[in-house]
């Protein structure tokens, strides 16, 4: 049995990452806690809020209003994020 994709890779998937958070949480903010930069990477720090109103990942709307922390690490070419990764826990 093959494993679906479920994480959008380059450009286009981040712009389609983007465009599930959005229609998921069409209310969400996040907020920059600290930030990092060393070289051509720049690692933040951020809490994102937002409440669920749309499906994701097969998961059905809760409408409950969900706080997230995480790490992003990205490199930057010539103004550019060029490579991103990171991590998301729900609290």
């Amino acid at each position: 049995m093959l494993c679906k994709k479920l994480i959008p890779v380059g450009i286009e998937g981040m712009k389609e990452h983007i465009q599930a958070t959005k229609q998921t949480y069409p209310d969400y903010r996040m907020k920059i806690i600290k930030q990092f930069c060393d070289g051509d990477y720049v690692i933040s720090e951020f809490i994102m809020e937002g409440t669920h109103k749309g499906e994701w990942i097969g998961i059905k709307p809760t409408g409950k209003r969900l706080v997230f922390t995480g790490i992003n690490i990205d490199k930057i070419t010539d103004g550019l994020i060029v490579e991103h990764g990171g991590a998301v826990k729900y609290i």
